[in-house]
């Protein structure tokens, strides 16, 4: 069922592409068809959900674009429905991964101080970095990550040591 669906939905976005088909998607339609890119990861959700929301005017869109085999059916519609239902939360997933919105500064930091410190990585790809300044505050974030570490350590170390003498303190002698 999914070979077929695609196949349909292929012709369509096919017929799209052309000028002449372009114009008559664009007066039944108000609008073109996007065609998924190989490049946008969840490009294929939003030109499904095109294609899904022209159930009603999909077989006027077929006849006049003269796509016969290309008439979508109820279950067609259905399993475009079903797909689009279970691939959605990757989709928004993905637009968030993507987004620049939705990216903080905090989490870029963190993603460097973790690949400063894995052993496979360290500092190699700080050649990818274009400019030395950029560097240079890596590197700080990444100093200041360690020297706070260690100073959380070393005072929960402390705390041990004193946790440890409280135990043999008995209280005061008689």
């Amino acid at each position: 069922m999914h070979t077929r669906v695609m196949q349909k939905c292929n012709m369509l976005w096919n017929a799209a592409s052309r000028p002449k088909s372009a114009e008559i998607i664009q007066s039944i339609l108000g609008h073109t068809l996007s065609r998924p890119g190989e490049t946008r990861w969840n490009s294929l959700f939003g030109s499904l959900t095109q294609i899904q929301k022209l159930k009603e005017t999909s077989s006027e869109l077929t006849k006049a674009l003269n796509l016969k085999q290309c008439t979508f059916t109820v279950s067609d519609h259905s399993y475009i429905e079903e797909f689009l239902f279970c691939v959605k939360p990757l989709s928004q997933a993905l637009d968030i991964l993507q987004g620049d919105k939705s990216v903080f500064y905090v989490e870029a930091e963190n993603a460097a101080i973790a690949a400063f410190s894995h052993p496979k990585f360290k500092n190699k790809w700080l050649n990818c970095i274009p400019t030395s300044s950029l560097r240079d505050k890596l590197l700080s974030i990444f100093k200041k990550a360690v020297t706070a570490e260690s100073i959380t350590r070393t005072s929960e170390e402390n705390v041990e040591i004193e946790d440890q003498n409280d135990f043999y303190d008995f209280g005061p002698a008689i």
